[in-house]
């Protein structure tokens, strides 16, 4: 991991500082680990999880009056030495230098155009980060399609107008399916396309208000021989008492569609945060119901955030899900983005709950140095 991290450092800076370039570096970031008990009612694992830990590197450049040109390179690493979640009950180390939101992209009067893998897709950021608990113990995952991250994606976002943004983006099938190559359940062997218009008004003479909608449409879904369509609506309230005190409230609806009468799931979800100073309480319930099979999963969290500054903080989270046919459960992930075996663990055959407390740890880090570079 050290090497790994040595060789992004020394590959983005020798990029970044190359003669000739002239511009400016953001390093980004955050790090979070937990400690985490799960309990499904027969068995008990406990495991110290890596919360999608990651480091990006942007550098940008104005390549004219009106136009800037940037590289972004984001990866994840595994803090807890363990490896990655490969979404199958195995780990291994994160994919190198791009796992996350890479790419080459313009920015313009006319709106933002990225070539690169792995960006989230539109419906993903939707929501206006209205899921307190997102990438970590009690996130939405068991009730809400929460989106992926699509290889070979083209993405376009539009100016913001008054509040007013769209985001749309097309991934291209890397040529699996067409040959037969691709094994079912391959994420990234598939055309998707999709978008979304969000609307955020902080200083409304309500409060902060939001409104999203999102959409995404996956042909031939991870290889498979039927396509996912999904739709998502928010709706977000903010009340800012001052500087440090604020609450929020969260209303987050989902649809998520398997063709030839697969899956339909219709899932809602509410979510409140309320913070006092250092001290933000945060609290999330959601159902999701298929109508096909009848299935029907529930979830409510509960957390506690201390901040001890502006980047760090520590926090506290219990969270329970109930599933009324635990062997068929849909969305049988449970915990944060990142997370490795306990992940696995799952509701037990013969009962219907799973529950988890989590005691954590998160920094967020942020820092920009200006290269100028002469051209001679």
């Amino acid at each position: 991991m050290k090497k790994m991290i040595l060789v992004i450092v020394v590959v983005a800076m020798a990029f970044f500082t190359a003669p000739g370039m002239a511009g400016e570096v953001t390093i980004y970031g955050w790090g979070d680990l937990s400690v985490d008990s799960v309990d499904n009612g027969v068995t008990r694992e406990r495991d110290m999880v890596n919360n999608a830990s990651n480091l990006g590197f942007r550098f940008e450049e104005q390549l004219s009056d009106r136009i800037k040109g940037f590289l972004q390179l984001e990866a994840l690493f595994a803090l807890d030495g363990e490896g990655y979640d490969n979404n199958d009950g195995s780990t291994s180390d994160p994919p190198f230098l791009a796992s996350r939101n890479s790419g080459l992209g313009a920015i313009s009067p006319f709106g933002t155009l990225i070539f690169g893998g792995s960006w989230n897709e539109p419906i993903k950021t939707s929501s206006g980060g209205l899921d307190p608990f997102v990438t970590r113990n009690g996130h939405w995952g068991p009730v809400i399609n929460r989106g992926y991250r699509a290889k070979n994606q083209i993405l376009y976002k539009s100016p913001n107008f008054k509040g007013l943004q769209l985001k749309l983006a097309k991934a291209f099938d890397e040529g699996d399916n067409e040959s037969g190559s691709a094994a079912p359940g391959d994420l990234f062997s598939s055309d998707v396309y999709g978008g979304n218009l969000t609307y955020r008004n902080r200083k409304s003479p309500i409060g902060d208000v939001f409104i999203g909608v999102g959409y995404r449409n996956e042909e031939d879904f991870r290889g498979f021989d039927y396509d996912n369509k999904a739709l998502r609506v928010s709706a977000g309230y903010g009340l800012r008492y001052n500087k440090n005190w604020f609450t929020r409230l969260g209303l987050i609806y989902s649809k998520d569609e398997l063709t030839d009468d697969r899956l339909d799931v219709k899932a809602l979800m509410g979510t409140l945060s309320h913070k006092m100073g250092k001290v933000q309480l945060n609290f999330s319930y959601g159902q999701a119901d298929d109508d096909i099979s009848d299935l029907k999963q529930k979830q409510a969290a509960g957390g506690i955030d201390y901040n001890i500054s502006k980047r760090f903080k520590i926090y506290l989270i219990y969270a329970v899900a109930k599933i009324n046919e635990p062997s068929r459960a849909f969305y049988p992930s449970y915990g944060g983005s990142g997370r490795n075996e306990i992940d696995f663990l799952g509701p037990s055959p013969d009962k219907d709950e799973i529950s988890s407390i989590s005691f954590g740890i998160r920094y967020f880090f942020k820092g920009k140095k200006a290269y100028q570079i002469s051209e001679n």
